[in-house]
């Protein structure tokens, strides 16, 4: 088990694309006492654009003269992937200092904890560069959620007037990239979880425990009281994020259904999902 005294470990929470349930997923872990994920970075995003570092590696390793032995003594290009994710690691770490803690508990209106978290989480929700993870980031934790296309989509429409067939297009798309990387993760031994949302809305207290035990922590430093009290935050029945009360924390009432979205689709639309989204949807155990 995680001491929090111990070394910080980074968990990186990747979900399948807006509306997905990230936040709320974050909310529960941070119940852990040795958690910790309060910003200033509330969203990293580092994995979008980590093509570039990819190919950054690339193009410069191309300069080095295959004599100099590069890959047998220090790894190669893998390697040097590796130190640029520890880079980047070390910078998201540094919200961890208890300076910045310190601050943004103030800001927060929250108890400031003096002891360092075991564990550090970040979180975006997009898959758009994920499937370098490993390469960046190979020890440390990742946790992918998912959430049934039609409830994503039925709730970006609702908030960000997206578009339904585009909408649902982009989470297959997502989704598939997300199970290619799960699958990944596994047959390499690394340390990979797949969250589903409803689980954690059917499930929460079986799926809350099945997590902390993959990040190595103890049970009981989960604050499960406080996981049962979260309320709502950043959701579609808040409206939209120009609202006031949008990124508050709203009680939840018998109206927050989440589950069941898509209860009013039209045949057509239900139909159009099914046609495109039907595999997906197995892959995750989902019905349809």
């Amino acid at each position: 088990m995680h001491d929090a005294q111990g070394p910080t470990k980074l968990c990186y929470l990747a979900g399948v694309m807006k509306r997905c349930g990230t936040n709320y997923l974050a909310r529960l872990i941070r119940c852990h006492q040795n958690c910790y994920s309060m910003g200033p970075i509330w969203e990293d995003f580092l994995l979008t654009e980590s093509d570039r570092l990819v190919e950054y590696v690339q193009d410069v390793s191309k300069n080095w003269n295959q004599d100099w032995g590069v890959e047998e003594k220090l790894g190669g290009n893998n390697a040097l992937l590796k130190y640029l994710g520890s880079g980047l690691k070390s910078y998201l770490l540094s919200q961890n200092s208890s300076i910045i803690r310190r601050i943004q508990a103030q800001e927060e209106g929250v108890e400031y904890n003096s002891r360092p978290a075991s564990i550090f989480l970040t979180k975006t929700p997009s898959v758009k560069g994920l499937q370098n993870y490993f390469k960046l980031f190979p020890g440390s934790y990742l946790i992918l959620l998912i959430r049934d296309g039609r409830a994503v989509v039925e709730s970006g429409v609702k908030t960000f007037g997206w578009n339904y067939h585009e909408s649902i297009d982009e989470w297959v798309k997502a989704a598939d990239t997300l199970y290619e990387v799960y699958q990944e993760g596994l047959s390499s031994g690394k340390p990979v979880m797949l969250v589903r949302y409803e689980d954690l809305i059917v499930n929460r207290l079986g799926t809350i425990n099945e997590i902390v035990q993959f990040l190595n922590l103890r049970e009981d430093k989960f604050n499960y009281e406080e996981a049962e009290q979260l309320g709502v935050f950043g959701s579609s029945v808040n409206g939209s994020p120009d609202l006031k009360n949008y990124w508050r924390e709203v009680k939840k009432d018998e109206s927050f259904d989440p589950l069941n979205r898509s209860r009013n689709w039209s045949d057509e639309l239900v139909d159009k999902f099914q046609q495109k989204a039907e595999s997906t949807m197995l892959n995750f155990g989902y019905q349809i």
